[in-house]
């Protein structure tokens, strides 16, 4: 059994673009490509890391109702380097899986020639919009600051609604933008298609390919995550056991706890970057395939 998709030409002919699930081919683009998998998890896991201690500092302030260790300017700063240093991780690891699905090549050979100016391009594609939630949420937190709330504040009543509401409309609104520019960010390479405007088009296209391939993909997303607890159970059930916030936070301060829980969500970030690039890649063939179809009135 396969996962072929195939588009009819205006003669009855089918191309079939694809002969693998998308879980399995994930499985083999990974194997090829695993050194670049284990570095781009090593910096995950690093900057997750470093990100949780800054955090912890914040949170045991807050609770001992005192000053943020890290104010806004130091956190805006560490934030904007840590999407920096994550884009160039991403742009590698998603350079490599694209590589090897669009043209059968992996590796860090793929780097060798003009790969390293291709990969600049990628990463600033990738980096920009990874900045787009980051100021989102920047905007959202000057928001919420200006109408008097704090951390730990809760909303009541009809506040509450609005709120939770609102946020929901931004969740929705934010999930169908991400899947209709997805390829934006591969098509400066891959593509002869690569603005904005026809990343929209080509997205209104493979919308449903795109979103149905990830919600297949969500069981076995799922499983995995119930392995990896089952496997860290002793971490899970020290933070679980925890007095109160507080202790909780302090929890984080060992680095040998921090770096475990930093490599829990690192494995899962590779493994879902691994399996989005994947789709993806086929997401920019489909959808540059229907493009092209109807424009020249098939």
């Amino acid at each position: 059994m396969n996962d072929a998709v195939t588009e009819g030409a205006d003669d009855g002919h089918k191309e079939i673009l694809f002969s693998h699930w998308v879980l399995w081919e994930s499985c083999i683009v990974a194997w090829k490509n695993i050194y670049i998998v284990l570095v781009a998890g090593l910096i995950f896991t690093m900057t997750g890391t470093f990100e949780l201690y800054v955090s912890t500092h914040n949170a045991l302030a807050v609770a001992n109702e005192e000053t943020a260790t890290f104010g806004p300017l130091v956190m805006m700063i560490f934030w904007g380097a840590q999407v920096a240093i994550t884009s160039i991780a991403l742009a590698i690891l998603m350079y490599a899986v694209h590589s090897t699905v669009l043209d059968g090549a992996s590796g860090w050979a793929v780097f060798a020639g003009d790969g390293k100016t291709k990969l600049k391009k990628l990463a600033l594609r990738i980096f920009m919009a990874l900045m787009v939630p980051l100021l989102v949420a920047l905007l959202l937190q000057g928001l919420t600051a200006l109408m008097g709330f704090k951390a730990g504040d809760r909303i009541h009543g009809g506040l509450g609604v609005i709120v939770f509401v609102g946020f929901a409309i931004f969740v929705v609104l934010s999930g169908v933008s991400l899947i209709l520019l997805i390829t934006w960010p591969a098509s400066v390479i891959w593509s002869n298609y690569a603005t904005l405007r026809q990343a929209y088009y080509r997205g209104k296209k493979v919308f449903w390919y795109v979103l149905g391939r990830n919600v297949m993909l969500l069981p076995a997303m799922m499983a995995l995550q119930l392995l990896i607890a089952v496997i860290f159970l002793p971490i899970v059930t020290t933070v679980l056991g925890a007095k109160d916030k507080t202790d909780v936070a302090l929890k984080f301060f060992s680095p040998g706890f921090a770096f475990s829980i930093s490599a829990l969500n690192s494995l899962l970030a590779v493994v879902w970057f691994v399996l989005l690039s994947v789709i993806i890649s086929r997401a920019l063939q489909i959808g540059d395939w229907r493009l092209r179809n109807s424009q020249s009135g098939t």
